[in-house]
């Protein structure tokens, strides 16, 4: 599956007399996947060479084998940082589209400064594209990414750390839980979270179909 940008834009560029802000919002979707693909890249390669204890290893050997490795220090810091910037282009792709969807779905177009992805959810006509929406808005990953940015943005960066487990001794990166406004989200070894924002992530080209079929529909 993939979703036509170049029928998108054709179709906006055809039928608005100001096309520039609708093909920005389209650019920026597009442009944020591709800062995503760049740093989701920059967090998987910098774990695969960061070397980390195999399973079985006791505590204490696996403790002073982190001792006094500044390369190691570098690499954990590139990893937080390109789940940081992975996170937080996901969520603006999200909010990107939601003013796509505004603009040439809601009649009349909510004001641009106050959009947010619920309003338009609401607003949107019934259809296969607000069911996608709704199910993408709702679900546990969107979820995560939302309060994520949100806790790094107005209360404190969310922690990584080295992680050993203890009962079965496996060692890896590890974003640590955190809390926001009374949810609690669980600690997530980074593999496991890379594979999650990535199943959100492609989430956007279904609902780009579904955008592009009801832009089709309302136009004919």
């Amino acid at each position: 599956m993939s979703w036509n940008l170049q029928w998108l834009r054709s179709e906006v560029r055809g039928r608005y007399v100001d096309p520039d802000t609708i093909l920005a919002y389209i650019t920026s979707v597009q442009d944020t996947n591709a800062i995503f693909k760049y740093h989701f890249t920059g967090a998987r390669d910098t774990l695969k060479r960061l070397e980390l204890p195999e399973k079985g290893i006791t505590v204490s050997v696996f403790e002073r084998a982190l001792e006094g490795s500044k390369q190691q220090d570098t690499d954990l810091l590139a990893i937080r940082a390109n789940i940081l910037a992975c996170i937080q282009a996901l969520r603006n792709g999200y909010d990107h589209f939601a003013q796509l969807c505004n603009a040439l779905l809601i009649d009349p177009p909510i004001d641009e400064s106050k959009v947010t992805l619920y309003q338009v959810r609401q607003r949107l006509p019934s259809g296969e594209l607000k069911d996608l929406l709704v199910a993408v808005a709702t679900s546990p990953w969107f979820k995560y990414i939302h309060d994520y940015t949100n806790t790094s943005k107005h209360r404190a960066l969310v922690s990584q750390s080295l992680h050993l487990n203890f009962e079965d001794g496996i060692a890896g990166v590890r974003t640590e839980a955190f809390s926001h406004d009374g949810q609690h989200y669980p600690a997530y070894l980074v593999p496991d979270l890379l594979k999650g924002i990535l199943e959100l992530k492609n989430q956007i080209v279904p609902l780009g179909v579904a955008l592009n079929a009801a832009v089709a529909a309302r136009n004919c």
